[in-house]
């Protein structure tokens, strides 16, 4: 166990475009996770994507037009080795964890925004990343945010009065991904608590009254890794459950009048594999921004009624701008 100032360790790896779920409670914000050797961007940081070096106690990620897209320092970190083999003349293989929590900035189109994050990567003696996953979010999000094992408050954009709640882990006061929040017309915080396939209820950042619902699967009252969650007007709990690939509504956290819509694909009533979260206009309507599609969806309920999409920008100067690949969406008073 040391401090980011002692790490010794030292890899750089190429990245792949791949769309990571995360709430709609930020900003801006995005990840990677790599597999087999291959690393994957989420496409706020470069699409297509650069490369990503951890050295020293420090974590740059460069763009392909070389500039430095992600600049940040670990707060804390640790790695651990362990080995396996060895006796009878069979050789010894290790592999290393390295973890780190770290924050700096983020810049995207010439905007520095500042950024928390963690990340967690496993590679081999030959310092060879074999798989690992790394995460940020914007301190540009008033209020409330959450990290991986924790929620976070704020009382305003530079973060004055920060507090947490929760650690990593699956019982009462924890989480683990907690890739959604919100906050409903009371006060009263909901978390999307991705890999723990559940979400959370609590009545103040003390974890008070603490409630939870969900187990993990595809049936009616479980999930697979919901990546966000929205209240509505009238107080209705809105869940994009991206592993089963729909949009789950409840009247409470008891899953009364548990609705979804669902099915995969880009047709009217269709979401790609990788769904942002939800939000709503003043009206009630539902706008979610559907990633892998590369469009925004909004509807007037969740039958689908008047779908409508969006996937490119009016003309702008003499150019249309298409969607790459939108992971949030949000809706001010007039609408917009």
């Amino acid at each position: 166990m040391g401090s980011g100032n002692s790490m010794k360790e030292s890899f750089t790896f190429a990245c792949l475009a791949v769309l990571i779920p995360f709430a709609s409670a930020y900003a801006d914000q995005g990840g990677f996770t790599n597999s087999g050797g291959s690393l994957s961007a989420g496409s706020s940081v470069a699409n297509p994507p650069g490369t990503l070096t951890i050295a020293g106690g420090t974590l740059t990620f460069q763009s392909t037009d070389g500039t430095t897209a992600i600049a940040a320092t670990f707060s804390e970190s640790s790695t651990v080795k362990r080995c396996s083999g060895g006796g009878r003349g069979r050789p010894v293989t290790c592999s290393s964890t390295f973890t780190g929590t770290f924050s700096g900035t983020l810049t995207v189109n010439g905007a520095v925004q500042a950024i928390n994050g963690s990340t967690s990567q496993v590679y081999g003696t030959n310092g060879v990343v074999v798989t690992g996953t790394t995460g940020y979010n914007s301190a540009y999000t008033p209020f409330y945010f959450s990290n991986t094992g924790q929620i976070l408050r704020s009382d305003d954009l530079n973060g004055t009065n920060l507090i947490s709640y929760g650690t990593q882990g699956s019982d009462v006061g924890q989480f683990y991904g907690a890739y959604g929040i919100a906050v409903d017309s009371a006060g009263r915080i909901y978390v999307a608590d991705t890999y723990n396939a559940r979400i959370v209820r609590i009545d103040d950042m003390n974890g008070t009254n603490w409630t939870s619902f969900g187990t993990y699967g595809s049936d009616v009252g479980q999930f697979n890794n919901p990546s966000g969650i929205s209240i509505d007007p009238a107080g209705k709990i809105y869940v994009m459950d991206t592993g089963n690939n729909q949009l789950v509504r409840m009247d409470d956290m008891n899953g009364t009048n548990w609705t979804t819509l669902s099915g995969i694909g880009s047709g009217d009533g269709q979401f790609a594999q990788y769904v942002a979260p939800v939000a709503f206009d003043a009206s009630g309507r539902i706008y979610i921004a559907d990633t892998g599609n590369r469009r925004i969806v909004r509807m007037d309920d969740t039958s689908g009624t008047n779908w409508t999409t969006l996937t490119q920008s009016p003309v702008i100067g003499m150019y249309i701008f298409s969607f790459g690949s939108p992971i949030g969406v949000a809706v001010d008073a007039a609408g917009r």
